[in-house]
């Protein structure tokens, strides 16, 4: 039931100046008299009514007698005694011959159409208005108006028709700095006012703020009235609204076709902002990938160039086993020469041997034959004394050539000897050779360089090498679109290319290096050829060496028999003088020496068997010299050859070490900058996916401002003429000009031409009591202070 309030400032001006007209135009219907109604009330601080009086004013034309309809506790006449008023069942009948006649009565269902409700605050406390009297500080006034019953139709006429006046003054001695937003604050004298106009309808609180240093209890007046603006086209220039109101819609077309044009330009935004977020996402995971297979490109060659340096110490040790392998070999080269000589020697002096033996067999035969023929032929000893002289200096000279050939069996023997030790260290050198191979075959096993290892690791690295090959290729496209440089995927390729290549040596290198020391275990192991040509010679030396100690002790045990038959000998001859004399001893001794010289050629024909068995076995053990001596030559070759070989691959090792360095270098850099170019594509499209959500939000936005601008087009088509229909309908309104009063007092009241509403709470009258005088009791007081004691 309120009214809209247009808040045009010449309307505002105009509702602020109201006036509350005592009259009202004439009554169109044909009647001889009208009629007016001041509504008088009395309210306290909690806007309970208290108190309400009608004081009705009737203007006769030629008419004498007034009916009047109203619910009056009392009704009475105010101005004259030549009238007559008879009141009954809310009807009045009035004869009388005046031109006005005014009545009083006091309301019997007293009822406003507004509650009005006073709050105040002192110091931000809400206090008591009726206790708040004599305080100081701070005080706050509220002023909240409502309908008072919005069922009663009555009322609520007068409640959305009516305009307020409300107001209350203060002190000016004891009150300052009063402050209102909603009110008019004026000074007149000693006092300063506080006035509102509250338009019908309208329920918004009215307030003011004051200093007091002692408040005083405040009166406050209401006056209602109908609402009458009287507004016309000549009033104000409306075109000053309506061309601006024309320009305005001017403006609005040609903002609705720049937001139409913007909404297809954001929409197009959108799609090419989606597209390239695709582009950078696919970017980004590309980039994710490259950076995750770099990090594992960094991981390989550190784990190569570390692996690299093992095989470098590997190669070290290698390269130092490999010298002294050399010079084990050179040394054997060296024994075996000398054995070579050496063996010459003793095989010369076998020969020596063999000979003096033959010659020591045939002597020993003949010395035999003697004895025998000096034992058969003892009994003639005398008579042959000269041959047995002749016998005695041949047998001496024989018997001093033996001596000398047992100096020779030593000195064989001493050789012998010189060629076991030889054979022995020979074959010792053989087996800590291959025990030396054995033991670093085992080191590279431990150290994971062994040969099936390193083509293990080599393979790897070389299918390392082919996947970064292939995933490089897969970087063309960003070189294409600029995002890396050429230069870098070049110097990668070369990297990788120069990588390859020290790989497929490598793979040379290690079969090469398997190759030659299984070789070499091949020859020193237990079954090689090597080690069984050795095995054998120390095992033709031993039969050998027997023969020798055999031939030595037999011919030591055959001087032990033959020192009598020296010793023998010499005396025979030395005593040949008294041969007489000791015939029967000489007879004893002979016969002894024939067996010892039976046993002496028994053993002479043994050595000589064991000298044939020892040139033989000298000539085999000769050949075998030989050919350990052309071994030894050969195995010093190759271990030379091994020796360079490792030399180059240790070179070829520390250029690797090099390239894989700089491999790994590289590889770091390809990885931090791949990190860099991910955190930048991922910032990329982070900022891509913002300008996407951003360009939506501005598609959309566009999109409801192109249906906003549009639909503001519509809505502004004919601004002008609309904002005047509406100007003309809001002063249509505010006129009230088809507003038709009513009477408050009873509906059946049809001459009424205007009702009015004085609302007032007196402070100095709060608590006393209604002291209305009767008419019979004033029988002098004149109209005029009649009507003033209403608002007194």
């Amino acid at each position: 039931m309120k009214k809209t309030i247009i808040g045009l400032s010449s309307l505002y001006i105009a509702a602020s100046s109201i006036t509350f007209p005592v009259m009202a135009e004439e009554n169109s219907d044909e009647s001889n008299y009208s009629k007016e109604e001041l509504v008088y009330s009395t309210i306290d601080l909690s806007g309970d009514l208290k108190e309400m009086y009608v004081t009705n004013l009737f203007e006769m034309d030629d008419a004498n007698e007034i009916e009047d309809f109203g619910n009056y506790n009392e009704l009475r006449l105010l101005n004259t005694k030549d009238s007559d008023l008879n009141y009954a069942n809310k009807e009045a009948h009035i004869l009388t011959n005046e031109n006005r006649v005014f009545t009083q009565g006091e309301v019997a269902d007293k009822q406003l159409p507004w509650t009005f409700d006073f709050s105040y605050t002192l110091d931000g406390k809400t206090v008591d208005p009726h206790q708040v009297a004599g305080k100081s500080g701070q005080v706050t006034v509220q002023v909240s108006i409502s309908p008072t019953d919005e069922s009663n139709e009555k009322l609520m006429d007068f409640y959305d028709h009516y305009a307020l006046q409300i107001s209350t003054s203060l002190d000016l001695d004891t009150h300052y700095n009063l402050k209102s937003e909603n009110g008019i604050i004026s000074t007149a004298g000693n006092k300063q006012q506080v006035q509102w106009t509250v338009l019908p309808g309208q329920d918004d609180p009215l307030s003011f703020t004051v200093e007091t240093t002692e408040l005083e209890e405040l009166d406050w007046s209401i006056n209602g009235a109908p609402l009458s603006l009287a507004l016309g086209d000549d009033l104000f220039d409306i075109s000053s609204f309506t061309d601006p109101l024309q320009e305005l819609e001017d403006g609005i077309t040609t903002l609705d076709g720049g937001a139409q044009a913007l909404n297809n330009g954001s929409t197009d935004l959108t799609s090419g902002i989606q597209q390239l977020l695709g582009g950078s996402n696919r970017l980004t995971s590309g980039t994710n990938q490259l950076s995750s297979k770099s990090q594992l490109l960094v991981e390989g060659t550190s784990k190569a160039y570390k692996q690299s340096e093992n095989l470098a110490s590997g190669l070290n040790t290698l390269n130092k086993g490999s010298n002294q392998l050399a010079q084990s070999t050179n040394q054997l080269k060296t024994g075996s020469q000398e054995l070579n000589e050496k063996s010459t020697q003793l095989f010369n002096g076998l020969d020596k041997l063999d000979n003096g033996i033959s010659d020591l067999s045939s002597g020993l035969g003949e010395i035999e034959q003697g004895l025998n023929t000096l034992d058969g032929k003892s009994a003639s000893l005398t008579e042959n004394s000269a041959l047995i002289l002749k016998a005695l200096q041949t047998m001496q000279a024989k018997v001093d050539n033996i001596e000398v050939a047992f100096n020779d069996v030593s000195e064989l023997s001493e050789a012998a000897d010189g060629i076991g030790s030889g054979l022995s260290a020979l074959d010792n050198g053989i087996a800590g050779m291959d025990q030396t191979i054995d033991q670093y075959d085992s080191t590279l096993k431990e150290t994971g360089l062994a040969p099936t290892d390193l083509a293990a690791q080599n393979k790897n690295y070389q299918e390392s090498i082919q996947t970064l090959q292939n995933q490089i290729k897969t970087l063309q496209p960003l070189v294409e679109e600029g995002l890396i440089e050429q230069a870098l995927v070049d110097e990668l390729t070369t990297t990788l290319n120069q990588t390859k290549q020290l790989l497929n040596v490598n793979v040379q290198y290690i079969s090469g290096s398997d190759s030659l020391i299984n070789g070499i275990h091949n020859q020193v192991e237990e079954d090689g050829a090597l080690k069984s040509g050795s095995t054998q010679l120390i095992n033709n030396y031993q039969a050998f060496h027997t023969a020798i100690n055999e031939l030595v002790t037999g011919i030591a045990g055959l001087s032990d028999e033959l020192a009598p038959l020296q010793e023998g000998v010499d005396q025979l001859t030395e005593n040949y003088s008294s041969l007489d004399q000791g015939v029967q001893d000489y007879t004893e001794g002979v016969h002894q020496l024939a067996n010892g010289i039976n046993k002496v050629t028994a053993a002479s024909k043994q050595l000589d068997s064991g000298s044939t068995s020892l040139i033989n076995g000298g000539e085999a053990l000769e050949n075998g010299i030989n050919q350990l001596s052309d071994g030894a030559t050969q195995l010093n070759q190759g271990a030379d050859n091994l020796t360079q070989g490792i030399d180059d691959a240790h070179t070829g090792s520390l250029a690797f070490i090099e390239g894989i360095s700089q491999l790994y270098n590289g590889t770091v850099a390809l990885q931090s900058g791949a990190q860099d170019l991910f955190i930048g594509v991922d910032d990329l499209s982070e900022g891509i996916s913002e300008a996407e959500a951003g360009s939506t939000d501005l598609s959309n936005g566009a999109n409801e401002l192109a249906e906003g601008t549009s639909e503001l087009q519509n809505e502004t088509a004919g601004l002008p003429d609309k904002t005047k229909d509406k100007i003309d309908d809001a002063i249509e309104e505010f006129s009230n000009s088809d507003y038709e009063v009513q009477s408050y007092m009873d509906d059946r009241n049809d001459h009424v031409d205007n009702v009015q509403f004085v609302i007032q709470y007196r402070a100095q009258e709060e608590g006393t009591e209604d002291q209305t005088t009767d008419n019979s009791s004033e029988e002098h007081v004149s109209l005029w202070q009649k009507l003033l004691n209403l608002f007194t």
